[in-house]
């Protein structure tokens, strides 16, 4: 929060003596939070909107391989069994 209100404090007093106004510190503070929330209320949108994507394009999710319901319940061990080798 310091190295914003540093920041504002800098840009307040370029801002005096480049324009040689009386603005205080305050309402100069108001006129960039102001102009920060008017950018991003913006009707200019840039990119493709999401309608205007063919469905053929749009990129389908892999469906995982998985056994069925049936088979993972069944409570028999379906894990690979170690090989202790030659004994």
């Amino acid at each position: 929060m310091h190295f914003l209100n540093v920041s504002l404090m800098n840009a307040w007093i370029i801002y005096k003596r480049a324009h040689g106004m009386r603005m205080d510190l305050l309402e100069f503070e108001a006129s960039v939070a102001r102009a920060l929330i008017n950018k991003g209320i913006s009707d200019n949108k840039q990119g493709r909107p999401q309608s205007a994507t063919p469905p053929g394009i749009l990129k389908k999710k892999k469906t995982a391989h998985r056994a069925s319901a049936e088979i993972r319940k069944d409570l028999i061990g379906h894990t690979k069994k170690m090989d202790t080798g030659p004994n």
